[in-house]
Order: C-alpha cells, then structure tokens, then sequence
C-alpha cells in the first residue's frame, strides 16, 4: 500500500465516504467545525458544520447515491407554564414531600421538563452543499412531527 494523496484535516477520529465515492465527511469533534464535506475528486472542502448538542460521528447520512447528505436536527424549545400549571406543579412536590416525610419510600419525585424537541431533517444537496428547497422555493428543514 502507498499513499495517493493527502487531506489536510487534524485530529480526525472518522471518515465517511459517500456512496459514489466522490465525497466524504470527515468528523474531527476537536475541531472548531467538527463536520467537514470534501470532494475527493478534487481535493476540495466544500463545507464544515458545527457540532449540536448530542451529535456525533453518525449525524450525517449519505442518500444511497451520494447527491444528498442530511441529517436530523434538533430545536430545544424552552417550555412556559401557566400560572394554574406552575400551581399544580407545586401541589405535587408538596405531596411527595408530605409522603417522604412520612415514610413513604416508594413516593416518586414529580419530574416537570423544561424544555421540549422541535426535530427538523436538514438536507444539503451536493456538489452545491446548499439545503434543497421546499415547494415555495425556500431553503429550509423539513419539519417532521414526532421524529
């Protein structure tokens, strides 16, 4: 085996060829942009990403022809409760309090999440590396509901 050429990408941990063999991700989490695109034809970095919360190597999928790579992406929506909901929140802490204290040690502590997930698929159509557009002609995630 020899080398045939070489990629200019420090601390890479993987490399993901493209099904056609024309491009590949390289994932270098230490990076400042963790995802980089490369045509690998022509030895070009056609685009980097950062890397969102609870994302790693797997984040980005190739189409079975290599003319997309997408990837599902996360919106964290902080949740605003009512003043009622906020009431009802407080009623049930108090009860699991009033419970333990009591010697209840099966009483479960009432969990209330702060936020919630808006999930999107973001798909980039190569060699452009642009989002693909919607029918309005907008480039823009695909909203998908309970993805």
């Amino acid at each position: 085996m020899k080398s045939i050429m070489t990629i200019n990408e420090p601390k890479v941990e993987q490399v993901i060829f493209s099904p056609c063999e024309t491009y590949l991700m390289v994932y270098s989490p230490k990076n400042d942009n963790p995802y980089a695109v490369w045509n690998f034809m022509t030895l070009e970095k056609i685009r980097e990403f950062d890397q969102a919360r609870n994302e790693n190597a797997q984040t980005y999928q190739w189409s079975f022809n290599g003319k997309f790579i997408a990837k599902i992406k996360n919106e964290y929506i902080p949740i605003e409760y009512s003043e009622e909901d906020t009431k009802k929140q407080e009623e049930e802490r108090e009860a699991f309090i009033t419970k333990r204290e009591a010697g209840d040690e099966n009483a479960e502590e009432p969990v209330f999440p702060t936020e919630t997930i808006k999930s999107f698929i973001a798909v980039y159509e190569l060699p452009s590396m642009k989002m693909i557009e919607d029918g309005d002609g907008a480039r823009t995630s695909i909203y998908v509901e309970g993805l």
